[in-house]
């Protein structure tokens, strides 16, 4: 289980560093109306007491206009998937089907982007919302 999590944090870290984009440099609107379809972003950054977070930093996400998530380098998931639902971004990914979710508040400014996120399981057994150890803040940018 912990090497999935790892697996999920360093998709989730890539995912975060494609899916942010405003609409100008000089733009101030945070990320609730930003497009992110199409664009990739690179973690720059993670800040989190969990220490498997930290395995996101470098990770670029790429978000296409289906949904999907393609990250670099691989990181094996099979299914990765993404959605933006006002400034909550999130991150739907597994081997095959839908397992686990990171989950959060995006706030972009620029080309720059901090995702405050969590883990949850993807049929709703679980999460890590409310153990604030286990959450990370994840700043991308974007290439």
């Amino acid at each position: 289980m912990k090497t999935f999590r790892i697996i999920g944090m360093t998709l989730l870290a890539i995912f975060l560093n494609l899916s942010f984009v405003a609409c100008s440099d000089d733009d101030d609107n945070s990320g609730t109306n930003a497009s992110l379809s199409g664009t990739t972003w690179k973690v720059i950054s993670v800040a989190s007491q969990d220490k498997d977070w930290a395995d996101f930093e470098g990770f670029s996400a790429t978000f296409k206009s289906d949904g999907s998530i393609t990250f670099n380098p691989s990181t094996g998931w099979s299914y990765a998937k993404w959605s933006l639902n006002g400034d909550i971004l999130k991150f739907t990914l597994g081997e095959g089907h839908a397992d686990d979710c990171i989950v959060g508040r995006i706030t972009i400014s620029g080309n720059t982007a901090i995702w405050n996120c969590y883990w949850e399981d993807a049929g709703g057994e679980w999460s890590d919302k409310d153990d604030i150890k286990s959450h990370a803040t994840i700043t991308i940018k974007k290439l």
